[in-house]
């Protein structure tokens, strides 16, 4: 409900042209969104890594996309929160050494700046819970042992689907 809530009162209104352009746009907007984070998911469990480039195009065409009905401001101001929140990360990323990778870290920044704070957080939140929950059971079942790394982008795929059923899209993808 937390999450809710917080998402509710950080995502910017939606602006419309009037002409159907915002609501139009979303989808293509959620297909990238998703499609983005399958294919990450993908990469990220066979080679363990975020390839820059995917998050780079991904960045890319979410910005066009945005600008067709999110105004200069609206836009400017969810890129500089989406860059704040990638520097907490990347912080965060630092202090925990290696627990958190670089390229989680940037996904889950570009997501913020493109998305927006509050369904990152809530979507990230998600993927935390799912870790978690599945971290203990391969620990009790004595699959893999703490020191072992898993691949989060996955969690952040199925929290970001999550994310989708609960609380929709509500205009900001």
């Amino acid at each position: 409900i937390l999450m809710m809530g917080l998402y509710m009162a950080l995502r910017p209104p939606l602006e419309d042209t009037g002409n159907g352009t915002a609501e139009a746009m979303l989808y293509p907007r959620l297909i990238s969104l998703v499609l983005t984070y399958v294919l990450l998911s993908a990469v990220d469990l066979r080679l363990r890594i975020i390839p820059d480039e995917v998050l780079l195009l991904y960045l890319i065409s979410q910005l066009l996309m945005a600008s067709s009905y999110i105004s200069f401001s609206a836009l400017l101001l969810e890129l500089i929160v989406g860059l704040i929140f990638l520097f907490i990360l990347f912080f965060a990323a630092w202090e925990f050494k290696g627990r958190i990778g670089l390229g989680d870290t940037k996904l889950m920044g570009v997501t913020a700046m493109t998305a927006g704070i509050g369904y990152t957080l809530s979507m990230v939140f998600m993927a935390f819970m799912l870790s978690f929950v599945y971290s203990v059971i391969v620990l009790l079942i004595k699959k893999k042992n703490r020191k072992d790394e898993i691949p989060f982008v996955p969690f952040l795929t199925i929290g970001m689907l999550l994310q989708l059923m609960i609380l929709g899209f509500g205009g900001r993808t």
